[in-house]
């Protein structure tokens, strides 16, 4: 009983984190004059809207399908210190 537990907790943990990606990333493409507005307000070049959202959306599913989690979790951790630190810089200027 104890491992169903665990597994069922796991899975609800990977689908609340992925939520916070795959929704970042549906609302990139909702906005995406605006989005690449506020990007290039961080000295972000255009050319990684694409990326960004992808990655966004794609590693949100594999996490939440549980594929290769440890290696994606890696990438949107990296993803997250890099926009922050970029985008960091945008409001100290403002």
């Amino acid at each position: 009983m104890t491992g169903t537990v665990s597994n069922i907790a796991a899975l609800l943990a990977r689908i609340f984190l992925a939520l916070i990606f795959v929704l970042a990333g549906l609302n990139k493409l909702q906005d995406q004059a605006g989005t690449v507005a506020y990007m290039g307000m961080g000295g972000v070049p255009a050319l990684l809207y694409w990326p960004t959202v992808a990655l966004e959306l794609v590693g949100g599913l594999l996490i939440i399908v549980g594929f290769q989690t440890r290696i994606v979790a890696l990438a949107l951790a990296a993803f997250c210190l890099v926009s922050a630190a970029l985008l960091d810089r945008k409001s100290t200027r403002l």
